[in-house]
């Protein structure tokens, strides 16, 4: 696939960084108010497994967590929905249909800062079959703000 901003352009089964450019993207400007029942927090899907939480967003959402600092924000925003440590939270893109397709964000952290980070296709991966799994068995990140 050739993305004009490069982003996704490698072959599947490869890892790549995520661009080092500052997005002037926050959490707010991409998924929006969270008390907002239209909002993009509540398309977003989560399973938990062994201590840890597995978000899953809509590819088309994920695609705008370019940059460390937007993913940063994001986790971050996300623990307080989850009670869980942000480096203890793993976020995987999602193509809706009949078989979904996955990609995984590695986040490596200092402190709570995000030091390095890359966007890895998990199809033809051996972890793809349990991915799958947590997907299927995964539930709604947010169902009511009241």
């Amino acid at each position: 696939m050739n993305n004009t901003n490069n982003f996704y352009t490698e072959p599947a089964n490869t890892s790549f960084n995520v661009q080092e450019v500052a997005s002037g993207i926050d959490t707010f400007d991409v998924f929006g108010d969270i008390s907002d029942p239209l909002s993009a927090w509540y398309d977003m899907r989560v399973a938990e497994m062994a201590g840890f939480d597995y978000l899953f967003v809509p590819e088309e959402l994920g695609d705008q967590l370019q940059s460390r600092e937007t993913v940063e924000d994001f986790l971050l925003q996300s623990q307080t929905l989850l009670g869980a440590e942000p480096e203890r939270t793993t976020i995987l893109t999602y193509t809706a249909g009949k078989k979904p397709s996955f990609k995984r964000y590695n986040a490596e952290w200092a402190g709570s800062y995000i030091v390095d980070l890359s966007v890895a296709s998990l199809e033809n991966s051996a972890q793809l079959e349990f991915i799958q799994m947590l997907f299927e068995h995964s539930e709604k990140l947010v169902l009511s703000i009241e």
